[in-house]
C-alpha cells in the first residue's frame, strides 16, 4: 500500500523488522513532493526511530490483533494482565505502555494490540474514572479565579484539580492530555 495511508499505531514490515507508528506528519515543502515523516518503533528491540518515506513509495502493511485485556498489577518494568475472554495472563512490558500507566488503576481495561502474540501498543478510552487519594483541602471562598490544586490519584498520577475536589472523589482525567475534566 502506498506510504499516504500510514496512520499512528499501525504495524509495518520495513527490512525483515516490525515496526510501529508513534506519530506520523505529512509534510509539503514549497519546493518538490511532499512526504511522510514518521516516528517507528521496533518491536523487537524497543527502540524508536524517524524514518521518512515518498508519498507515492509502497510499504508493506502487518495485521495487529486488539484484545480487550484487564490490568492485574505492575512489578518493576512488566505489567501483567488477563485477557478477558480466556482469561489467559499475558506480560506487557512497561515499554509498550508506559505513557498510559498513569490513567490505568489495577482492575481496569484496556485494548492491547498484539502482533504474533508480542504487546506492541495499548489504547485507553478517551477517559477514564479515578478516585483521588491524596489533596489538601480547599479554602472556603477562594473560588474568584479558576484556581488549582495538586492532588494525588489512585494510580500515583498527580494532577491539578478544582478546589472543591477532596480526598475519596471520583473523577474524570483525559487519557490524551492527562487534565482533569469533571467530577464523576
Amino acid at each position: 500500500m502506498p506510504a499516504i495511508d500510514i496512520r499512528k499505531g499501525n504495524a509495518l514490515l520495513i527490512n525483515g523488522d516490525v515496526f510501529v507508528v508513534l506519530d506520523r506528519q505529512h509534510v509539503t515543502p514549497g519546493k518538490g513532493r511532499g512526504y511522510i515523516q514518521a516516528t517507528l518503533r521496533n518491536i523487537r528491540t524497543g527502540k524508536s526511530v524517524n524514518r521518512r518515506f515518498r508519498s507515492n513509495e509502497n510499504v508493506e502493511f502487518v495485521k495487529i490483533l486488539t484484545k480487550k485485556m484487564q490490568y492485574l498489577y505492575r512489578a518493576g518494568d512488566i505489567c501483567h494482565f488477563m485477557d478477558i475472554e480466556n482469561y489467559e495472563e499475558k506480560i506487557v512490558p512497561l515499554s509498550v505502555i508506559e505513557e498510559l500507566i498513569n490513567f490505568l488503576p489495577e482492575g481496569g481495561e484496556a485494548d492491547i494490540e498484539l502482533y504474533e502474540g508480542n504487546p506492541i501498543s495499548a489504547q485507553l478510552p478517551a477517559s477514564v474514572s479515578l478516585k483521588v487519594t491524596e489533596t489538601v483541602p480547599g479554602v472556603k471562598g477562594d473560588t474568584v479565579t479558576n484556581v488549582m490544586k495538586a492532588a494525588k490519584l489512585e494510580t500515583g498520577y498527580e494532577i491539578q484539580v478544582p478546589l472543591f475536589i477532596n480526598e475519596g472523589d471520583s473523577i474524570r482525567v483525559d487519557t490524551r492530555t492527562g487534565k482533569y475534566l469533571s467530577r464523576s
